[in-house]
């Protein structure tokens, strides 16, 4: 187990530091016009005339740069403010802050729905700031089925961050995907962590890897999942894949020991299934043969 804590630290240190750096600016918005004065963009114009019921799809439809250039020849209207807030999520999903924050802001004078939407993310804008860069949340299951291998997880973490000055704070998974995704919620904005790491079940990790993402907080998963960290720029994974693994088996078997016949003896679930089938391509692709 020691072998492996200087990396997750060092790895954790970075993850908490790219929290100031994407957090700190929020950059003088971009303001929003009022109509009146600024021909409408044909654009403008069809929005205009669209249903207010079929706005969402047609706004979502709309492309970005050109939606900017129409949101000021479509007034005060329910076209306006769904155009703003398209405008001001997108912003914020790009971390300019203060043009999310002037959209978002023009959004919320608009039709109920509309408003409170733009409500709801300007106070998650507000409470980003409040994040504490010593802070990190560990998301595990320690009750449930995988109750004893979360708590074994979090006895490690708490190892590795022995005598780091890092305050760890706890949430429980339950090893249930649908409160991963809670859980995290309620650590980046009730605890105010500046990085998260776990969980660990293939499942719940991708739950909770989707969260993190939405809202860019830097997240540490301990599982072996493929591809998971396609996700997004915030997910990262601190756990060899099931095909890493056997890939490595395959080629130490086959250019170190100078073997080429193989046979297979797997555990008949996915687990077995995958390193089965990673094992298998690697022998094959370095010339070895499996009977």
């Amino acid at each position: 187990m020691s072998t492996h804590l200087p990396p997750l630290f060092a790895l954790l240190v970075t993850l908490v530091m790219m929290v100031p750096a994407a957090h700190a600016s929020e950059d003088a918005g971009v303001p929003v016009a009022d109509a009146g004065t600024i021909p409408p963009t044909p654009l403008a114009l069809a929005l205009a005339a669209t249903p207010e019921q079929a706005l969402p799809d047609a706004v979502t439809a709309a492309d970005p740069d050109a939606l900017e250039i129409a949101l000021p020849g479509l007034g005060q209207t329910p076209a306006a403010a769904w155009a703003a807030l398209r405008l001001g999520r997108l912003y914020l999903h790009r971390r300019q802050f203060g043009e999310a924050r002037e959209f978002l802001a023009f959004a919320a004078k608009g039709p109920e729905v509309v408003a409170k939407r733009a409500q709801d993310s300007l106070s998650r804008l507000d409470l980003r700031g409040q994040s504490r860069p010593n802070r990190v949340g560990a998301l595990l299951p320690l009750s449930g089925p995988y109750g004893k291998i979360g708590k074994a997880a979090l006895e490690a973490i708490r190892l590795g961050l022995t005598d780091t000055g890092i305050e760890l704070v706890i949430a429980d998974t339950r090893g249930d995907a649908s409160h991963a995704p809670i859980a995290l919620e309620s650590l980046v904005y009730d605890k105010h962590v500046s990085a998260i790491i776990g969980p660990i079940g293939s499942i719940e990790s991708y739950a909770a890897a989707q969260m993190a993402e939405r809202l860019e907080v830097p997240i540490m998963l301990l599982t072996a999942r493929e591809k998971i960290t396609q996700v997004g720029t915030w997910v990262f994974r601190h756990r060899l894949t099931r095909s890493v693994q056997a890939q490595a088996v395959a080629r130490h078997a086959v250019e170190d020991l100078g073997l080429k016949r193989f046979a297979i003896l797997y555990p008949k679930s996915r687990y077995g299934r995958d390193m089965m089938t990673a094992f298998w391509r690697t022998v094959e692709r370095l010339g070895g043969e499996v009977r």
